[in-house]
Formats: C-alpha cells, sequence, structure tokens
C-alpha cells in the first residue's frame, strides 16, 4: 500500500474529503493530485497532515504497518509535564489512571450488550 491510499484509508475514517483537506491545511488541489501520482509530501506538509489527521506518520509512510495515533499538542505537553513531575506525583497519575481504567472495564461488563 502506498502513501496516498494509507491518506485516503485515514480520510475516509474520519470523513474528511481531499477538497478539505487541503483547504484546511493550505494546499492547492493540485497538491493531492501530485500524490495521487505516487509523490510523496514535503516533511512540512507530512507534518501537517500528521498533525491534522492525528495519525502517525510511520503509518502514512508505511513504516509500520498499523495506524498508530499521534499525540495532539495538548497531549504532548501532558507527558512532558508527567515526565517533569516528582515520582510521588507519577505515582498519583498512575493510580488514577489505573482507576480510571478499571471503572470503564466494570461499565462495560455490566451494560447489557447490544445486539439486533
Amino acid at each position: 500500500m502506498e502513501f496516498i491510499d494509507r491518506l485516503q484509508e485515514v480520510m475516509k475514517e474520519k470523513n474528511i474529503t481531499a477538497y478539505k483537506l487541503c483547504k484546511d491545511l493550505g494546499y492547492g488541489t493540485s497538491t493531492f493530485t501530485a500524490w495521487k501520482q505516487n509523490k510523496t509530501p514535503s516533511i512540512e506538509k507530512l507534518t501537517e497532515i500528521v498533525h491534522y489527521l492525528e495519525v502517525s506518520a510511520d503509518y502514512l509512510l508505511g513504516i509500520d504497518k498499523e495506524n498508530n495515533i499521534s499525540i495532539n499538542k495538548d497531549e504532548e505537553k501532558i507527558v512532558l509535564a508527567y515526565r517533569k513531575a516528582d515520582p510521588g506525583i507519577q505515582i498519583a497519575i498512575k493510580k488514577i489512571l489505573d482507576v480510571e481504567i478499571a471503572v470503564e472495564i466494570e461499565q462495560e461488563k455490566s451494560s447489557p450488550s447490544r445486539t439486533g
């Protein structure tokens, strides 16, 4: 699968047209046409696409076979703050996240299944 195939797959999942992608990122539609002709975007454009679609560059470029979601700016700030935090704070955060995950699992177990 080529770059354009992966890009179009992600766009379809997110219900984004080529026109919308180009308009929102400030590209001409000829840019998208060039990608369809097996040209790859510049690093700058690839970075913008990755952030816009919240997808990993590795996936779009075919390095990873799975679509690993990239993190947005707010999530990046959270990760950096966590790394800088005191070890006691990190432990507290992990406990909070463990509780949240456990609650979600319990809710999934107790919710009636929806069939038919």
